[in-house]
């Protein structure tokens, strides 16, 4: 992941692996950071897939794509990521505020903080109906 993000992107993550991990995991850049890039350029290649996005003069299609992952990936690190979806991503919901409720628990409590199993449940049909939400507003806006 690294490697491709930095092929297909020209990112390098800001923050660096302690020396000791860099042998063991084959990484110069933090993981987390890498794993959410690569999520914001997947994004970002979906979005392209369905409504392309125009380059700028003298701009071919891949660089437009390469720039718009490259500011996302930017704009989401500068802001406090942490485990929160960057706001482009194609799995956020507009509509959230904060804590998620729970779409299983009895009285839809938010999930809890220790992540268990019900909880990873939750977490990946929320994102699942926000994905397709988000997704049926692109195809509508291209249409």
């Amino acid at each position: 992941m690294e490697d491709f993000s930095e092929c297909a992107v020209g990112w390098h993550a800001p923050k660096k692996q302690t020396p000791g991990n860099v042998k063991r995991s084959g990484m110069v850049g933090d993981k987390q950071q890498t794993m959410e890039a690569i999520i914001i350029l997947c994004d970002v290649l979906v979005r392209q897939t369905i409504s392309p996005i125009e380059p700028q003069p003298g701009e071919t299609y891949i660089q437009a794509v390469m720039g718009e992952a490259k500011h996302q990936i930017e704009t989401h690190l500068r802001g406090d990521s942490g485990t929160v979806l960057p706001a482009c991503s194609l799995m956020a919901n507009a509509a959230s505020s904060g804590d998620s409720l729970c779409t299983i628990a009895p009285d839809h409590e938010p999930c809890l903080p220790d992540g268990t199993s019900s909880c990873v449940k939750c977490r990946k049909q929320r994102r699942r109906m926000a994905y397709d939400c988000n997704l049926m507003g692109i195809v509508g806006e291209a249409q």
